[in-house]
């Protein structure tokens, strides 16, 4: 906070953001002025007038009520004390505005900009830039005098917050609800168990843009939620499936994960995922929970990726596969593909567009990849739904469960019903044919 003059700070929605950048930085900043220092301006704005407004409320009744603070209150009477205005006793003042509102006069040595991208407000995004820019910056006292913070998270693909994001005089800082390694920024607020129930509220879209900050949007998506499909476990037992486990292990153990999906088609075509993971932990004991699952389900076909040093995973999966003194093949997967990773994973497509892949509910993980997925970013979360794409091209019915033929042309057709006639007591089918026709 001290150390740069223009600063972008994205963190998860429900972390203090307003608490610490509208409401303590300010009272920290003022109460540090002791006459005769050069006191300070402070100008505080927000998505509405209403929510400034009320994060200047909160700095006034602190000082009015708490102890240390009670001298910042001024006891001139020309000075104002109100909600859009506080005159201090030491010569500070801090204003509140609506992101957008008029603002002349004093030029403030600290702007702070709070969540001015929330709930779109009735600004367009070239407003909203041409308000920073236009009137903002040249309120803020010079470099070197004067600081400005904008903090917020997205709330589109495309808003204010991520132009900033390209300008190159701020410092930016970015702070997700949990890691890539599932950890959560602030346990004591929001543990796992927390994050979870907040994703089981909300689309995974919406989860994804305010908690993990990452630039989605629903409407842009490769795979849509109305494409997803569950199914209960009762609903296969007895079923006889063709069961495949696909592998795509981490290029960077401890970064991106050991991605593998087992799943199985009926003689419909149908396919139905049956288990799932993303590992990011210790190599060997990922691969010993791939081997805990191939004893689980005994898949038909075992396939790892094998691309460059990837190869090892191969080899150290089949010692483990071995030093368990069981039996199955693990086969190599996309040595002769030609198939880019964005056009592998868009072979998912038809499948899901068919209401054809099923998935159960605690596969949440992997359906959150699949509608969070966009083939033009380089920061996808795509290990399991890559896992996934190599299953496509095995896919096949099981052997001894496909459906019977029917015996004879299909009913209703003009085969059944000349079939109808010819098998008819009276034999006279070539007059009912004529008759039929000419009628």
């Amino acid at each position: 906070m001290m150390e740069h003059d223009k600063l972008l700070v994205e963190a998860a929605r429900d972390h203090f953001k307003s608490s610490f950048f509208s409401f303590t930085y300010p009272l920290y900043l003022v109460q540090k002025i002791k006459p005769p220092k050069e006191p300070v301006g402070i100008a505080l704005f927000s998505y509405s007038e209403d929510q400034s407004s009320h994060n200047l409320k909160r700095i006034r009744e602190t000082i009015e009520t708490n102890l240390y603070l009670k001298w910042l209150k001024p006891k001139q009477k020309y000075k104002v004390w109100d909600s859009r205005t506080l005159d201090l006793s030491n010569s500070c003042w801090i204003e509140s505005y609506g992101f957008g509102s008029t603002f002349r006069g004093r030029h403030p040595k600290y702007i702070i900009v709070d969540d001015p991208c929330k709930d779109h407000g009735t600004m367009s995004i070239e407003q909203q830039i041409q308000f920073f820019s236009g009137v903002l910056v040249p309120a803020l006292k010079s470099k070197g005098q004067g600081q400005m913070i904008v903090t917020g998270n997205p709330v589109d693909k495309i808003d204010f917050l991520e132009w900033l994001e390209k300008n190159k005089a701020f410092e930016k800082r970015f702070y997700p609800v949990m890691d890539e390694r599932g950890r959560p920024l602030a346990e004591d607020h929001y543990d796992i168990q927390a994050i979870e129930d907040k994703k089981s509220m909300i689309p995974a879209h919406i989860f994804a843009r305010e908690y993990m900050l990452k630039r989605v949007s629903s409407e842009d998506s490769r795979f849509k939620e109305e494409w997803i499909q569950y199914y209960d476990a009762g609903e296969i037992q007895g079923k006889t499936l063709y069961k495949v486990m696909t592998i795509d292990p981490a290029l960077k153990p401890g970064g991106d994960a050991l991605g593998c999906v087992v799943s199985g088609m009926d003689a419909y075509g149908n396919v139905y995922i049956l288990d799932r993971m993303g590992w990011r932990g210790d190599l060997k004991q990922g691969i010993s929970k791939l081997v805990d699952l191939m004893i689980e389900h005994r898949p038909d076909y075992i396939g790892v990726e094998t691309f460059a040093f990837q190869k090892m995973y191969q080899v150290w999966l089949e010692e483990e596969i071995l030093a368990r003194d069981i039996y199955f093949a693990v086969n190599e997967l996309g040595r002769d593909s030609k198939k880019s990773k964005s056009a592998r994973i868009e072979s998912l497509q038809p499948k899901l567009a068919q209401r054809k892949m099923f998935f159960r509910p605690e596969h949440k993980p992997l359906v959150d990849q699949l509608l969070l997925w966009d083939p033009l970013s380089e920061h996808n979360d795509d290990d399991e739904i890559d896992a996934l794409a190599y299953s496509v091209p095995l896919w096949t019915t099981p052997h001894d469960d496909k459906p019977a033929e029917p015996e004879g042309p299909k009913a209703g057709t003009f085969m059944a019903e000349l079939e109808e006639m010819r098998s008819a007591s009276d034999k006279g089918y070539l007059s009912k044919l004529f008759q039929d026709f000419t009628a």
